[in-house]
């Protein structure tokens, strides 16, 4: 990864469009035009695994449970989506893996995972917290609509 950004005005996790590729043909989810997601169906849901990161420096690694991939079902119509699907907040960064910035870790990450900046050295450490494994997608005022 050449370089990843921290952004809490941004809900979505943004990834090089390779790699998003790669993860709606593993997980069957659609565009929806309407909303501008990525969408799947209740039954593409239930079989929806973890997403696994891994820092640089201790190769820890962090969850990004299912639940975590979601905004909160209750906002699905605030978005202009329907209570028949599940919307991911998985979008593309519009350029392929390795050519500038490779990931846009946004609200959806930051709300659950302790990050440090460092800007004297230029580093950020990430840690988990008590919401690392949440079951559910977390408050919804942490959802900014975009």
């Amino acid at each position: 990864m050449d370089l990843a950004l921290m952004y809490r005005a941004r809900s979505l996790l943004c990834s090089p469009t390779d790699t998003l590729k790669g993860y709606t043909s593993a997980t069957g989810a659609v565009f929806d035009q309407t909303t501008g997601l990525l969408r799947l169906t209740p039954a593409q849901f239930a079989n929806l695994k973890s997403l696994f990161f891994t820092g640089t420096v201790q190769q820890v690694v962090f969850e990004f449970t299912a639940n975590a991939q979601i905004p909160p079902r209750a906002l699905n119509t605030a978005i202009g989506g329907t209570a028949d699907y599940f919307y991911l907040v998985l979008g593309d960064i519009g350029a392929p893996s390795g050519e500038g910035l490779d990931v846009i870790n946004g609200m959806m990450f930051i709300e659950r995972f302790y990050m440090v900046f460092d800007t004297q050295n230029n580093c950020v450490g990430i840690a988990n917290s008590r919401r690392s494994s949440a079951s559910c997608s977390l408050h919804l005022g942490s959802w900014v609509l975009l």
